[in-house]
């Protein structure tokens, strides 16, 4: 992945309050036109509201087709954030404001272009002809399910579910659901433009009674599987997931003297060996069926493994049994007490690819996780893979699921379908953490900007103009960035000496700039932009090194007890602050480590290198 660093001038610019005053004595003049969708839109950037405006085309379209403006709205906010992705398409073959797909198993955008007597590539770069496509198909599959047009916003629900083009009757209603929280609660958006949208919160309550009648039999058909999938979920642990559970003939190291290739281990017997208190979030770097066909198929260079893996159209697959080791986070402590999901897409282009139905059908894959194994919600126990430590120096790191994916947003997701609830921010002195709303929303956007990149990144001065902490081609690396929802000590606080609209904090890091040596503690500048939330709080408490013989502290990669020394990832001076998230035993010995936050990764130190936990 390369390395990229914004260096934007400041927020936005922002209307005066008397400008957006006088806005909104104009809106309640012609307040009567919008009361019936429910849309305010703010004054675009330009003060002017024309015909080309992208507010007038979903207005135009609401009126051509008969669906209510504020759900073409919620529906193109959910898929995309209002955006046109440069007319790239999406994983799934998606295109625009309204996702027009065409693939094996949907094809709404050959439907939208017979509808309106157009030729599709049309739809694939014209924003009107997109805005109502998407109309007019939602308008055909309203009339197919209900033989007219439904009178009230509440009746559209079966058609929004049918429209998420999905093939799990529990997914499409998760699309659903979630289109119609965003009518409940409103939401405004910037466009690309610069043009402002609001939609005001709905009176609304989804009729969801005929839902499993009218949708289920007119879903998406499921895509050819690979050799070894069944369209069944019989079999499988999670009862909305495909089972394309591995055979222990084909990929059980366990059964080594019957086959030299394997790429899963049933030896032992999680969770009564090895707690499962972590699931490790991947990307694929391709498609679904990419990653099946590897796993199912075990080979020399490619003997990893997942338990699950999520498509773009909201289908779980799995992959091995809970129980069983999965050869998939580069660490064998974490293959041990985590459970991996694969998700279809690209860390480098994210912001193109992870999409609204892909992220409700894995959090609602992880409550379901969360629940039965009673993992708490936060990023330190849903981990990225590129946050999971190499276990030794020498040895690669991974950066996936990578900058565009939206931590706010998942661990949002699946608060809302677990039982359990999100780990709170606690005070805590010297201490930060980002909550970017680049994390929150779904901004869309065909390159990668400071509104929808999640890394945040480090310089050796107060200074946006100086060298980052480390200079590196690929931020996989993690030696000069960090991400969203992690908690760092800092030191000191001083304004962007470049000018470039940061305030610049002065956290604890380490950086590896020898891949075969142990990583250094510094002390680098945190560049936060304008705007990014930051709470002065941590999630965990302060933990002060100690050394018990003069030398620096040594720093794991696993909390495991080795004689070796290649077993240390890095160090830190005597009196050292960094923060914990979470402190546990050692397997078999009871040994007590705490994790800390040492880089871009998480890291392990035993309690005898401690002199303090400190917990307010």
């Amino acid at each position: 992945m390369s390395g990229r660093r914004f260096t934007c001038a400041g927020e936005k610019a922002r209307w005066p309050r008397v400008l957006l005053f006088l806005a909104t004595c104009a809106m309640l003049l012609i307040g009567t036109l919008f009361l019936q969708s429910g849309v305010v839109l703010a004054v675009s950037t330009d003060t002017k509201q024309t015909a080309g405006t992208l507010h007038a085309l979903f207005t135009q379209a609401a009126q051509e087709s008969g669906v209510p403006e504020a759900l073409l709205l919620a529906i193109s906010y959910q898929e995309s954030r209002l955006s046109d992705n440069n007319w790239h398409p999406s994983i799934d073959g998606g295109y625009g404001y309204l996702h027009l797909v065409k693939n094996e198993r949907v094809n709404t955008l050959d439907k939208a272009a017979q509808l309106l007597k157009l030729p599709a590539d049309a739809l694939k770069r014209d924003a009107a002809a997109n805005i109502r496509g998407g109309a007019a198909v939602l308008r055909s599959q309203a009339i197919e399910l209900n033989g007219k047009l439904p009178t009230s916003l509440n009746d559209w629900y079966n058609t929004v579910a049918l429209y998420s083009g999905s093939n799990s009757r529990s997914i499409a209603a998760l699309y659903a659901d979630k289109v119609y929280e965003l009518l409940q609660k409103g939401f405004s958006v910037e466009t690309k433009s610069g043009e402002v949208i609001t939609v005001s919160p709905q009176q609304v309550q989804p009729n969801k009674q005929t839902f499993q009648a009218q949708v289920v039999s007119r879903m998406a058909q499921s895509p050819q599987l690979p050799a070894g999938c069944t369209n069944s979920h019989e079999g499988v642990e999670y009862p909305d997931a495909i089972n394309c559970i591995i055979p222990p003939e084909i990929g059980d190291c366990a059964r080594s003297s019957e086959h030299v290739i394997c790429n899963y281990d049933s030896s032992s017997s999680r969770p009564d060996d090895y707690p499962i208190d972590r699931v490790v979030i991947h990307d694929i770097e391709g498609s679904a069926a990419d990653a099946l066909n590897i796993f199912l198929n075990p080979k020399v260079e490619y003997d990893v493994s997942i338990h699950y893996v999520v498509g773009s159209d909201g289908t779980v697959y799995q992959v091995l049994h809970e129980r069983d080791t999965a050869y998939q986070a580069g660490n064998i402590w974490y293959n041990h007490h985590s459970i991996g999901i694969e998700h279809e897409g690209y860390a480098d282009t994210g912001y193109l690819w992870y999409n609204a139905t892909m992220y409700l059908a894995s959090a609602k894959l992880s409550a379901y996780l969360a629940d039965k194994y009673h993992i708490p919600i936060d990023t330190t126990h849903f981990v990225a893979h590129g946050a999971t430590p190499s276990p030794t120096i020498g040895l690669s790191n991974h950066d996936d699921p990578g900058a565009y994916w939206m931590w706010r947003y998942y661990l949002n997701a699946i608060d809302k379908y677990s039982k359990a609830r999100q780990t709170q921010l606690k005070l805590q002195p010297f201490t930060l953490t980002l909550f970017p709303e680049s994390s929150l929303k779904m901004y869309g956007g065909s390159k990668p900007t400071p509104a929808n990149f999640n890394y945040f990144y480090i310089y050796k001065e107060p200074d946006t103009n100086s060298p980052l902490i480390m200079d590196t081609q690929y931020a996989y690396q993690g030696n000069n960035n960090i991400d969203a929802l992690k908690s760092y000590v800092f030191t000191d606080i001083k304004r962007d000496q470049g000018h470039n609209g940061y305030t610049m904090y002065k956290i604890n890091f380490s950086v590896q700039p020898d891949p075969s040596k142990p990583a250094q503690f510094v002390q680098g500048w945190l560049a936060v932009p304008d705007g990014v939330k930051v709470e002065f709080g941590a999630f965990g408490r302060l933990v002060k090194l100690h050394s018990t013989d003069g030398n620096d502290v040594k720093i794991y990669g696993s909390p495991r007890t080795f004689s070796s020394s290649s077993y240390v990832i890095g160090n830190a001076p005597d009196g050292a602050l960094f923060v914990s998230p979470e402190k546990i035993a050692e397997d078999g010995s009871g040994r007590i480590w705490y994790m800390i936050n040492y880089n871009h990764r998480q890291a392990w130190v035993p309690v005898d290198e401690l002199a303090d936990a400190y917990q307010y």
